[in-house]
């Protein structure tokens, strides 16, 4: 029981974070996001989706057991914002870990 209540809290938190969307053309903005990205800890992974317009929006997941996991949740977190925002591109999975794909 303490696994799933720690799996609803990194979702309620992971959601949380990752509704969000700035404009791509201000990197700036971009850097902060993946500057906060860099400071979580255990799997994690952020996902984006990117207009050609330079409008994007994001999905972060932190704190799994495994890099899988993860990515599945920082995907999810970027469809539903992607879809609020009425972003058409495909969000796929930028960075792993610390790691750029």
């Amino acid at each position: 029981m303490k696994f799933f209540n720690r799996v609803i809290l990194l979702l309620f938190v992971s959601f949380n974070y990752a509704c969000s969307s700035i404009n791509y053309s201000d990197k700036s903005d971009f850097d902060l996001e993946i500057e906060k990205y860099i400071k979580l800890k255990a799997k994690k992974s952020f996902a984006v989706a990117i207009e050609p317009s330079g409008k994007w929006a994001f999905g972060v997941a932190f704190g799994y057991p495994i890099q899988e996991m993860a990515d599945t949740i920082a995907l999810r977190n970027c469809e539903i914002y992607k879809k609020e925002l009425k972003i058409e591109e495909e969000c796929y999975v930028y960075m792993q870990g610390n790691k750029t794909l």
